[in-house]
């Protein structure tokens, strides 16, 4: 504007679901969140409906103050960085130190119906500021919930009060999801090349049982344990995300809150930091300035685990879980909608029987009530090897590519080479097949344009 005024307006992508409740939550986390001192921007207007002059859900916000962090990261003293990790790991104590009642997602309470209402704190949480006549907890804003036509299913979205019947709704969903859409599928190029044929969805739906069986025992029985206890992480804190002073390297906002669900600590700890891809040598000029930029990230994360260890107990306490990794990827699974893949979920299941007189609720619970036959076991270990070498292959190609995520977004800048990449990977798998591989390759081409 004339004066110097900047804002930013967010409006959701079109074909986007859950806008409404992404809306309406991403606002009332932003407010709460500033209410508690914690640097995001500030919210000057919006509506989470379409019923207005617009025609769309918006949000007018704040334009970040400072600069980005990834921008100053290679230019800084170790004292600036000092400075930069230590002021994000307080932010992230701070959150963690919240004791929300459920989980879920933050909503003012005037955008949720009564019945979709949990405790925004938990019980005998003392509450000065009168913040719970104004927030609440509701439904989660994970658009794992809502995508693929999961919107028009009548789904258990919460707000869960006992966070394992969180990790029984994610289950459910699928199977709900399954039985009506669910289709038998052959696996992508180039996984159909050696687990060949097509594969039912009933086979998926048995591990997800499976999965519920075991569910209630992979959290404390006691639901105000640190493991279940209700915690708000940001959803995807890189340091592009930090928004720095310039001068003394203080962290002036943290922008991205959009989709900020609220889950048990055991499943919201952790961190993992990016990885240089195996052909980084060679690649060109440009190419490895994306990796740089990624590798900014790198060391930003190998200090917040340092200063994390000394600063934030609770989180480090958690991350010393025996099984967090195990447990962690036994429900990101469960999560994950059908797509023909069934080894990934069934090798979580098959370690359980392994483990399951250390998981966190198995104290006074039954013998584990799945389990699998030493040929079962033995040809799991072998094709999960196999398994593991074609991911190698296709991370590969995918790196060669941009990095597409799973569903194929790329950044706008990165596009154009991805689409010629594409075709060229392609062209080049195709000259080197046989007709039956060069079916496979046009039948399971994993990077379709649509």
């Amino acid at each position: 504007m004339e004066d110097g005024f900047r804002a930013i307006v967010k409006i959701p992508y079109w074909i986007s679901v859950l806008k409404r409740y992404a809306t309406a939550s991403e606002v009332a986390t932003l407010t709460f969140l500033r209410s508690k001192g914690i640097p995001v921007p500030e919210v000057y207007g919006w509506p989470s409906i379409t019923e207005n002059p617009v025609g769309v859900e918006y949000i007018i916000m704040e334009h970040a103050p400072g600069v980005r962090a990834n921008t100053r990261w290679f230019d800084n003293t170790d004292r600036q960085k000092l400075e930069l990790v230590t002021g994000v790991v307080d932010i992230e104590k701070e959150l963690m130190g919240i004791p929300f009642g459920a989980v879920g997602s933050l909503y003012f309470k005037n955008d949720v119906s009564p019945q979709f209402q949990g405790p925004l704190y938990a019980p005998g949480t003392p509450d000065e500021a009168g913040d719970s006549e104004t927030y609440c907890i509701g439904p989660i804003a994970d658009r794992t919930f809502w995508y693929g036509r999961r919107a028009d299913l009548e789904l258990d979205r919460g707000p869960w009060s006992d966070p394992k019947n969180y990790l029984l709704a994610i289950a459910e969903k699928e199977i709900k999801w399954t039985k009506k859409f669910g289709k038998p599928l052959e696996l992508d190029f180039p996984h159909n090349t050696v687990f060949r044929g097509v594969i039912s969805p009933q086979d998926y739906l048995e591990l997800l049982k499976q999965y519920l069986s075991i569910a209630p025992y992979l959290l404390p029985a006691d639901p105000s344990n640190t493991l279940s206890r209700p915690t708000l992480r940001h959803p995807d804190l890189t340091v592009s995300s930090v928004f720095i002073c310039p001068d003394t390297f203080k962290v002036k906002c943290i922008i991205g809150w959009h989709h900020t669900v609220i889950t048990p600590m055991l499943l919201a700890a952790g961190l993992e930091p990016p990885k240089y891809p195996s052909n980084y040598d060679t690649m060109g000029s440009d190419e490895r300035a994306q990796v740089d930029e990624l590798m900014n990230q790198r060391s930003f994360f190998h200090l917040y685990r340092v200063f994390n260890g000394g600063l934030n107990e609770m989180h480090l306490a958690v991350l010393n879980e025996l099984l967090r990794i195990e447990i962690q990827g036994l429900a990101l699974f469960a999560n994950r909608q059908w797509c023909g893949n069934l080894m990934s979920l069934r090798r979580s299941l098959v370690r359980i029987p392994y483990i399951w007189d250390s998981l966190p609720g198995k104290d006074g619970a039954p013998e584990c009530p799945i389990e699998f036959s030493e040929n079962e076991v033995r040809d799991q270990i072998e094709n999960e090897r196999i398994w593991l070498d074609l991911n190698r292959m296709l991370c590969y190609w995918t790196n060669e590519l941009g990095g597409p995520s799973e569903e194929g977004w790329l950044p706008a800048e990165k596009y154009d080479a991805a689409v010629k990449g594409n075709k060229l990977l392609r062209a080049q798998l195709l000259d080197c097949s046989g007709s039956d591989e060069s079916g496979k390759i046009e039948r399971g081409w994993l990077f379709q344009d649509h």
